[in-house]
């Protein structure tokens, strides 16, 4: 799994690297200390721009988005922001974000880890 996962100023940074597919946000959404942070804290950076490549269609998107709805019933008012990898990735987001928020999860895009961390009024590490 090329996922990893931190916890900074209270927020769940999610970092990808390598190449990224489907499977790998699926074994990230069962790992139990994942999910107990994430409901702990209920700030989230998903964070790409180290991803080599990210390999999902829109039919991947829609079933990560229905385990997505599943996690919303224990996890409310989550706020969160995608650092995606190329122009692609602004489209799955895009898509990501819209089918999430009408179950109260609020996500931005972003260009940068830095303005992902503003956004969530944290500063990244040094």
């Amino acid at each position: 799994m090329n996922v990893a996962f931190c916890i900074v100023e209270n927020i769940v940074w999610v970092r990808f690297s390598g190449h990224i597919d489907a499977l790998d946000l699926i074994q990230l959404s069962a790992d139990d200390n994942y999910l107990e942070s994430l409901r702990k804290y209920r700030r989230v950076i998903f964070d790409y721009s180290q991803a080599t490549s990210v390999n999902m269609g829109f039919e991947e998107i829609r079933q990560l988005s229905t385990i997505t709805r599943v996690e919303c019933n224990f996890t409310e008012h989550l706020h969160g922001a995608i650092v995606p990898l190329d122009d692609a990735g602004w489209i799955r987001a895009k898509r990501y974000a819209e089918t999430v928020k009408p179950y109260g999860w609020e996500m931005v895009i972003v260009d940068s880890t830095e303005q992902a961390f503003e956004h969530l009024g944290a500063r990244i590490p040094g």
